[in-house]
């Protein structure tokens, strides 16, 4: 058991090591070059002629890899050599062995509890293939040793350094090529080994089951349904740690902070939680283990009609209570009545004994030590947590030469140490003597459940204090902790009592309370539907004026004129600058924020340069502030540009520092610690939820910084109550139940009505209400966030109310399973309600709301141009997924059962690539460089090479730490972003906005060579 468990971990740790080297050799390659993987090339396909080729050209791409990329934009890497044997070393001792030892104990384990068979019994023929499944995986270890020190070979040999051998060297280097797919058919055969032993192994397994059932293994699985509780939460543990994509490098981002020289006490303090945890499931698994051993007594029937009587009068009156509550419109009404039925229901079933209650099998004895042995294991969870986030982490860093990647190397060698001393002691731990009584008290469990409570409430009071103490990972640790203990208490509940006649005639022999509460929980979320819990937070202010894009762009072109008085009719455009700002979390925030640094006028902050990097002279600071008439913001980006704001009265200070701060840590308390227990007790208090934790953790940053991120949205918008401040912002979310767009804007983007209406018709569009000369909306399928923006427990109409830049932030923001979505109330009428969520949703790149605009700014414009007045439009795209540079492979033919899907998420992955398409075509092709509107210069007279309308600011794909898509950001995620600032393509783009402001129309030097 313990090896199975143990093999088992260090597989778990082994593949997510295995995948971050995987991604750090398939980033080694140059732009526009096939992206191969060690993976792929031990694969089958590698047999085929094209892929060998395609695999061996890449192998020799890895070694010119540090040369290439050390004079562009990354990052310096082990040699491929030492990468090879990384792989070799962590696919032979964190995956085939531990695979082995896996099948080879699933083969003793089935010939050891094979349930015993006649000579007719299928089970009699088991033994020849368990034998074939051991020989099978003793083959399949060696192949994959084979496999890997051959990949380890190609390698080396396809170092230019050995083009030149002599000898049996030179043979060797001429001839690699049929050794890629020979790898191929040992991987083939290898898969084939593998599969052969799981198919034996099975078949073994399942020739452990069937009558008669041995008392051993019920005697077992009685110490797995006494730890069912514990299971649950490691299960948790463990499903958090298999989150991939962005998910998963936001954990992995947040384990990072822990060995930050500023953050060294976070390590302590995660440690600490992760020991308390430990401890606390050792304890209480005692606990489970030392009640199960009894089953609760069946009552006689009088008592059973006397308990039944009792449910019946409890639950008939809690539905009562809870239906006159809702009735009333009073809080919490379904707490109760929810609950009350299913105690109903119970009594009612309850009074008829079945005789399966009388003729049950007597209970077999628990197997203590073995249930020991899986306590210790589940007990040790968050040790083996740690343990994979440090190898893959430490992979990833001794990848590219960080030395932190050996404090890695400690922490997993002491959470081994932990895991081992744990597992050893886990019998003694739990052990007791037999003779006791085994009913727990009820001052046990009562302090128990007083225990959990408390440390709900504590740690629930302050969700900022508690993640900024313990991070992310010690958050999660607390809340385990927490859980173990309420849930402990319930499961002795559970223990204590009979289950009534009706479950008692299904087989239980105990009260499932644990599952009553999750049934009353979830039928209680679906029910309350008029829970004001996640209401959007609304500033006591009431919302300032909103003028039409018209009117602003007026506004913004008086004032352009203004700056530039001398400047005669005629002469060079005046830019009119869009920006568009992708979604992304804190790090679309935090490169938003560096992009601008870098562009705007007077942000030089004495030479301040960001964090990683390494150039001078990057920064051109050429482009006034208001020079910018509307920025468009999705989810992080939205707080990127909501930053900008807060800190315009603030001018020496850069926008980025104060992002650089972890507000990971108080979101996940927030839902941990409050959102979690509401979700039982169902309180109406606003204001006081995940998403106002995670608004009021950026409001203190800001804050700290001098900057005011607690301003309304609206008073913001204007210098004064007739001068616009400029940009202009418009920040959109998603509404959930229609698929709009809600957008938060000084501009009035959309129809008045859209929150009481189909915002999808075409009804107001084509044949508006008003009549035919009444204002059509700019941006379709979208509702105006500030035409909801009203309390929810006044009930006549009234006044929108402003909100805060955080707030308004955040409602483009609201990213699904991590912030909940927001309820936002009509003011005409309450019931009338949009509930928000992420702007991604619908186009993350921020570009769709520019492109919808865009005929309203071609009308500006030509009336502008008609009053000799010349404005050029500009757009500047600021894209914070990293951008992989990989070729494009011709798709093979989808099969048909599947090709829906395909299309399905091809398209939805594809919509923001074509909203930013769409915008940039809308720049470039009706206002071309060097006149207003309209393109009459013949094509021979046009130069090779003309400044463009559109630029596009973005990181690129590299080996080692990228910044994850969350709300934190590591030292080393903000380097990479800082360095990613300087590559070539984002230098180029500073010196093209540079030119936008002076007279210069020739290629900038930045610009040669990309």
């Amino acid at each position: 058991m313990r090896t199975a468990l143990m093999a088992a971990f260090v597989l778990y740790a082994g593949l997510g090591a295995l995948a971050v080297l995987d991604d750090t050799l398939s980033l080694m390659h140059k732009p526009g070059h096939a992206s191969v993987s060690a993976s792929a090339i031990l694969s089958p396909s590698s047999i085929a002629h094209s892929n060998a080729s395609t695999n061996a050209t890449a192998v020799g791409e890895w070694w010119g890899w540090n040369t290439y990329f050390n004079d562009h934009f990354g990052q310096d890497v082990l040699s491929p050599f030492g990468l090879a044997f990384m792989y070799l070393a962590v696919d032979i001792a964190f995956i085939a062995i531990p695979v082995t030892l896996l099948l080879l104990g699933a083969v003793r384990y089935s010939e050891d509890h094979r349930a015993p068979e006649s000579a007719a019994d299928w089970r009699a023929g088991l033994a020849q293939p368990l034998r074939f499944a051991t020989y099978a995986t003793a083959a399949y270890l060696a192949f994959d040793i084979v496999e890997d020190v051959a990949l380890l070979g190609i390698t080396v040999l396809l170092n230019p350094d050995l083009a030149h051998g002599s000898g049996v060297l030179q043979w060797l280097v001429q001839h690699v090529g049929w050794m890629v797919p020979a790898v191929g058919v040992v991987s083939a055969a290898k898969l084939l080994l593998l599969f052969t032993a799981a198919l034996g192994c099975a078949a073994g397994l399942a020739g452990t089951f069937g009558p008669p059932i041995r008392p051993k293994k019920l005697s077992r699985w009685r110490a797995v349904v006494a730890l069912r509780a514990h299971l649950g939460l490691a299960l948790i543990l463990m499903a958090l740690l298999a989150l991939g994509s962005d998910l998963g490098r936001q954990l992995d981002d947040a384990f990072l902070l822990l060995f930050e020289p500023h953050h060294t006490y976070l390590i302590a303090m995660t440690l600490i939680a992760a020991i308390a945890t430990t401890g606390m499931l050792l304890a209480t698994a005692r606990s489970v283990l030392h009640a199960y051993q009894s089953a609760p007594s069946v009552p006689d029937p009088a008592q059973t009609k006397t308990i039944n009587t009792i449910i019946l009068c409890v639950g008939f009156g809690a539905m009562v209570i809870g239906g006159a509550a809702i009735a009333l419109h009073w809080p919490a009404g379904q707490v109760a009545f929810v609950p009350g039925a299913i105690t109903l229901l119970l009594g009612l079933f309850g009074f008829k004994r079945d005789a399966a209650v009388e003729d049950r099998p007597p209970k077999i004895p628990m197997n203590t030590e073995w249930g020991a042995r899986v306590a210790g294991a589940l007990s040790v969870t968050p040790f083996a947590v740690l343990f994979a986030l440090s190898m893959r982490n430490g992979v990833r860093l001794v990848a590219v030469k960080d030395d932190t990647g050996w404090w890695l190397a400690i922490c997993m060698v002491t959470c081994v140490l932990v895991m081992v001393a744990v597992f050893h002691s886990s019998p003694q731990l739990c052990d007791h003597d037999a003779s006791e009584t085994k009913d727990p008290s009820l001052p046990l469990r009562l302090a128990l459940a007083v225990g959990s409570l408390t440390a709900f409430v504590i740690l629930g009071w302050s969700p900022q204090t508690t993640g900024n103490v313990l991070g992310p990972w010690g958050v999660l640790f607390a809340l385990v902790f927490a859980l173990s203990l309420g849930a402990t208490a319930l499961v002795l509940l559970s223990d204590a009592y009979y289950p009534g006649n009706v479950l008692a005639a299904s087989g239980l022999r105990r009260l499932p309370v644990i599952a009553i509460i999750l049934i009353s929980a979830t039928a209680t979320s679906l029910t309350d539907d008029q829970s004001t819990y996640h209401s959007v937070r609304l500033k006591d202010a009431a919302a300032g004026n909103r003028v039409t894009i018209d009117a602003a762009l007026d506004q913004w072109g008086r004032r352009q004129t203004e700056v530039t008085t001398a400047r005669p009719a005629g002469s060079e455009p005046i830019p009119l600058v869009f920006v568009a700002s992708a979604g992304g979390g804190i790090r679309a925030a935090y490169w938003t924020t560096i992009v601008l640094n870098c562009l705007i006028k007077n942000q030089d902050n004495a030479g301040w340069k960001p964090i990683g990097m390494d150039m001078n002279n990057v920064c051109t600071h050429r482009m006034s502030m208001d020079s910018v008439f509307l920025a468009s913001g999705i989810s992080g980006g939205s707080l990127g540009l909501a930053v900008t704001k807060a800190f315009k009265d603030a001018p020496a200070v850069p926008w980025s520092e104060h992002l650089g701060k972890d507000f990971l840590g108080p979101t996940v308390a927030g839902v941990a610690f409050r959102d979690l227990p509401n979700a039982f007790v169902r309180i109406r208090a606003t204001g006081q939820d995940s998403a106002a934790v995670l608004e009021k953790s950026w409001e203190k940053s800001v804050r700290d910084a001098k900057g005011d991120l607690e301003s309304g949205f609206l008073a913001t918008a204007w210098s004064t109550p007739d001068r616009l401040d400029f940009p202009l912002l418009a920040l959109s979310g998603t509404s959930v139940t229609d698929g709009c767009r809600v957008t938060v804007s000084a501009l009035k983007l959309a129809d008045a009505d859209a929150a009481s209406h189909d915002c999808l018709s075409l009804d107001r569009v084509v044949t508006p209400i008003q009549g035919a000369h009444a204002q059509l909306q700019t941006l379709a399928a979208t509702k105006d966030a500030f035409d909801s923006t009203c309390p929810a427990d006044v009930k006549q109409p009234g006044d929108p109310k402003d909100l805060s830049l955080s707030t308004a932030a955040l409602l483009s923001a609201r990213f699904p399973y991590v912030s909940p979505n927001g309820t936002l109330h009509w003011c005409m009428d309450r019931a009338v309600r949009t509930f928000d969520l992420d702007g991604g949703l619908i186009d993350a790149s921020a570009a769709a709301p520019l492109a919808l605009a865009w005929p309203e700014v071609v009308k500006w414009l030509a009336r502008a141009e008609r009053n000799g007045k010349c404005f050029a439009p500009k757009l500047i795209l600021i894209d914070n997924g990293y951008v992989t540079s990989t070729k494009s492979e011709v798709p093979n033919r989808p099969p048909g059962l599947i090709a829906p899907l395909t299309a399905f998420g091809a398209v939805g992955n594809a919509r923001s690539a074509a909203a930013r398409q769409a915008a940039a075509l809308d720049f470039e092709k009706f206002f071309p460089p060097g006149r207003c509107g309209g393109d009459t210069a013949p094509a021979a007279a046009r130069p090779d090479w003309v400044l463009p309308n559109v630029v596009d600011f973005y990181p690129v794909a590299q080996p080692g730490v990228e910044a994850p898509l969350g709300w934190t950001l590591s030292e080393r995620s903000k380097r990479s972003l800082g360095h990613q600032l300087e590559n070539k393509y984002n230098r180029c783009s500073m010196e093209i906005v540079a030119r936008w402001f002076s007279q210069e129309t020739g290629k900038p030097p930045g610009c040669s060579g990309t």
